[in-house]
């Protein structure tokens, strides 16, 4: 077993490594930080396993996936805030690219869903020629489809065995006042809220296809979409400023959903989100 030193060497490598190509947009000042801490010292246990009524919940959704036995929890949340932060800096660089963040779902010039924004964003994670094998077809087309085998490594979550073969649980929450929202394209100005108190991607409860155009729906008069299918306490998210941030499970409604809208006039500590 690599000893959790170099694992953690190497994640700050990794995301060294990431903050050498920045966008020029924004700091990504997280990434110089070095390893981070998390709350509760419980997690830094070599295996942490889901209670029983989590894990029995894993176990009968078909759609979910399954902890790997004997993982490294405090190591697996390091290498999510990795995939999380490589995610950002693509949307940064697209927005760079484009004037824009890009939309959840991408449409044909005829307004016709075609695939997910994971497609858009494939040049900007050092996957062009992936990128350039997408049709102008949707996501399930004859062609398109066979490319679902070819997930890119940071669209994995770490440490879960997802049930369903090349789905991610990294997904935006999309909906009215969200940074994604519909046919809108968003650009850093239209987040008033502040891009460092607004929460661009997030790990979802349940995988989806990394190509399908299916993220969580947010709806500010409906509950709240579910979060937290990677790890049994909370859920790691990344705030449009690039900074990743972990949520213990017990959220406060109220600040979470000023953490979701771009423009609701609040200003919320995305490191404290509890009651």
């Amino acid at each position: 077993m690599v000893p959790n030193q170099l694992k953690i060497a190497l994640s700050v490598a990794i995301a060294v490594a990431l903050a050498s190509t920045g966008t020029g947009l924004i700091s990504f000042q997280t990434l110089k930080a070095g390893p981070p801490t998390f709350p509760n010292a419980a997690v830094r246990q070599p295996v942490a396993r889901l209670t029983d009524d989590a894990a029995e919940t894993k176990k009968d959704d078909a759609d979910g996936g399954e902890e790997v036995p004997g993982r490294d929890v405090a190591s697996d949340k390091l290498q999510s805030w990795n995939n999380l932060r490589q995610i950002g800096l693509a949307m940064h660089k697209y927005h760079d690219a484009y004037g824009h963040f890009p939309t959840a779902t991408i449409y044909d010039k005829n307004d016709k869903p075609l695939f997910s924004w994971r497609v858009a964003i494939l040049p900007f994670i050092d996957e062009s020629e992936l990128y350039k094998e997408f049709r102008q077809e949707p996501w399930d087309s004859a062609h398109n489809k066979k490319l679902l085998a070819r997930m890119p490594a940071a669209y994995k979550a770490p440490g879960i065995k997802t049930n369903t073969p090349n789905t991610t649980y990294y997904q935006l929450i999309a909906g009215k006042g969200a940074i994604f929202d519909g046919m809108i394209e968003i650009k850093i100005p239209d987040i008033v809220d502040g891009t460092a108190n607004t929460i661009l991607v997030i790990e979802a409860e349940k995988p989806v296809l990394w190509s399908k155009p299916e993220d969580l729906t947010y709806d500010p008069d409906k509950p709240l979409p579910k979060f937290g299918g990677v790890f049994a306490d909370g859920f790691n998210f990344l705030s449009a400023d690039g900074a990743p941030h972990f949520c213990p499970i017990g959220f406060d409604e109220r600040r979470m959903r000023a953490a979701i809208t771009r423009a609701g006039g609040e200003r919320v500590d995305l490191d404290n989100l509890q009651p």
